[in-house]
């Protein structure tokens, strides 16, 4: 309890919940401001470190790793979980054997104002990174220069352990993600507005490469303005069906998606599905790489709700997809085109095409 606290050095080993800086309380308008935190060491842990309602908190770096003996996966059982916190500055991060999502952002205030310098998950049982606060709040205005996450839900493939999701949040910049081995999706969003992304690789990893998915976390409005430069990504064949899947339940709309670059390898289905999905306004350029890769579009009609204005009408690039043509996308006899097996489009439009014959 209490402000003003400055703690350079912290040791911790078998404590199940070494550090919290909190309230305890209903009242969200009791703040604890002024909080530095230097080196944080912490072995064998069920929750590492929580912040709830601190303004102006600081954490040089930490290392947080141990499975707490016996320990099986809850709510709150992360290496970092914060709860209403502002003005925040997180430095280098490497947390790994929690119980359930690495580092959070939660809660049922006001967030607002934080950026982390590098965060490294490994081995979680959650999330490696995850932005979910209480509706209608919404956590904003945060930058990070890198998230890399390997082994994401150790190996569970649970709906629950995302390398990154982000639901109900605004105003975000992240410079790099990079996740490695499995995890249910890579990159998951939904309620997401005004969020730009450098760069997105995926290797080896998940079922889904990036997907936008309200079914959790209680995420309630549409995304829009989002931007992500550029992807490279491929899928576990054993549990893969879309690298992008533009599927967004119960009348929820994207608008405003760019993906400049989206380079697909690995097993999928499709490249991009946008089966029952509401999106305006978007681009996706997207170079196939790989001849497992069966469609680069799946599910582009009227009748299943996309917006044939935006018809994700980027540069499409098949790349080494040597059975692009016999999946039927693009073929000379085609009226109209066929975009798989059983939908057809009413119009389409290919701002450049290269083919390379085997």
């Amino acid at each position: 309890y209490g402000s003003n606290i400055r703690i350079d050095n912290v040791i911790s080993e078998n404590i199940a919940r070494p550090l919290a800086f909190t309230n305890e309380a209903t009242d969200l308008q009791l703040w604890r401001t002024n909080i530095h935190l230097g080196k944080v060491l912490i072995k064998n842990y069920i929750r590492g470190i929580k912040f709830r309602c601190v303004d102006n908190l600081s954490v040089v770096t930490a290392n947080i790793t141990g499975e707490w003996e016996g320990l099986v996966t809850k709510p709150g059982y992360n290496g970092i979980l914060n709860e209403n916190v502002k003005n925040a500055t997180f430095g280098n991060l490497f947390i790994a054997d929690s119980a359930e999502h690495a580092f959070r952002f939660g809660g049922d205030g006001v967030t607002d104002s934080w950026q982390i310098a590098n965060l490294y998950a490994k081995d979680t049982r959650g999330c490696g990174f995850k932005i979910a606060p209480t509706p209608p709040f919404k956590v904003s205005n945060g930058k990070i220069s890198s998230i890399t996450g390997v082994n994401i839900g150790k190996g569970d493939l649970t709906g629950n352990s995302e390398g990154v999701r982000i639901t109900n949040a605004e105003n975000l910049e992240i410079s790099n993600i990079v996740i490695l081995k499995q995890c249910s999706k890579a990159v998951s969003l939904a309620d997401v507005t005004n969020l730009q992304i450098n760069n997105i690789t995926v290797e080896s990893a998940a079922a889904r490469v990036l997907v936008f998915d309200m079914a959790q976390d209680m995420a309630s409005g549409n995304c829009a303005n989002i931007t992500i430069n550029n992807l490279t990504g491929n899928c576990i064949k054993e549990t893969a069906r879309y690298a992008v899947e533009l599927y967004y339940q119960d009348g929820r709309s994207i608008d405003n998606l760019q993906i400049h670059s989206a380079v697909i390898s690995g097993y999928s289905v499709a490249a991009v599905s946008a089966e029952n999905a509401t999106v305006v306004n978007s681009r996706i350029n997207v170079a196939i790489n790989s001849a497992e890769v069966q469609k680069p579009f799946y599910g582009l009609t009227d009748a299943m709700g996309i917006h044939t204005t935006a018809r994700l009408d980027g540069n499409v690039f098949f790349g080494k997809a040597k059975n692009a043509y016999s999946k039927g996308f693009v073929t000379a006899d085609s009226t109209p085109f066929d975009a798989s097996n059983n939908t057809k489009l009413s119009s389409v439009f290919v701002s450049s095409l290269s083919a390379v014959a085997s």
